[in-house]
């Protein structure tokens, strides 16, 4: 009896294991791909985290720059706003002296009329840009042009005022009246510009 073992037993046991060898380098192949996608995918995960989270920095600067220039600006008009209110009082106080030599001296005294009159519109435009900038700035302009109109009007009835006086006229005790009237009328203006200015001021200091 032959002991030896059939050929093709032989062969099948070689093929089972050449399979397995086949199959355990395809699992281990299939393994490391796996793992590379793995790997790959936990990467672009961080990557997009890495990414999200420069952009929110990033976000971050930039609104805290914007913010910062903000400040600066507002803080700068401001600035320009107070010294354009400080400027108006002096030119709304100006005014009142411009009435009172008015009203004292008619217009006998031209050089210190001309005087008062030219360093009340200095203040003013000195003012004026500064105030153009602000809402409240540019009502308190409003303000000013109000006030000197009513200014002129009053000069006007000033020289009137003499005319009559120096003709003995009658009405010139009506006329007078009404030149009272006129200058209560510029005090109130002036009065109400100069406080609308304080308020405007202390709210300008109050901290944002």
């Amino acid at each position: 009896m032959n002991s030896q073992t059939p050929i093709w037993v032989t062969l099948l046991v070689a093929g089972i294991a050449v399979l397995g060898q086949i199959v355990t380098t395809v699992a281990l192949l299939l393994n490391g791909r796996w793992q590379r996608d793995q790997d790959r995918t936990l990467r672009g995960r961080e990557l997009q985290q890495d990414l999200e989270i420069r952009e929110r920095d990033h976000q971050h600067d930039l609104t805290v720059r914007r913010l910062e220039d903000q400040r600066r600006l507002r803080d700068s008009r401001a600035a320009e706003l107070r010294i354009g209110l400080i400027e108006m009082v002096e030119a709304f106080m100006g005014m009142a002296e411009v009435q009172q030599e008015l009203f004292l001296y008619h217009e006998s005294r031209p050089e210190q009329l001309n005087e008062k009159i030219g360093s009340t519109k200095e203040h003013f435009e000195r003012a004026r840009p500064r105030l153009a900038i602000d809402r409240k700035g540019r009502d308190i302009i409003g303000m000013w042009v109000k006030a000197q109109t009513e200014v002129n009007q009053f000069r006007t009835m000033v020289r009137g005022q003499q005319t009559l006086l120096d003709a003995h006229a009658d009405s010139a005790i009506s006329h007078g009246e009404q030149l009272e009237e006129q200058r209560t009328k510029i005090t109130k203006l002036i009065s109400d510009a100069i406080d609308e200015l304080q308020r405007i001021m202390d709210e300008a200091a109050q901290p944002i």
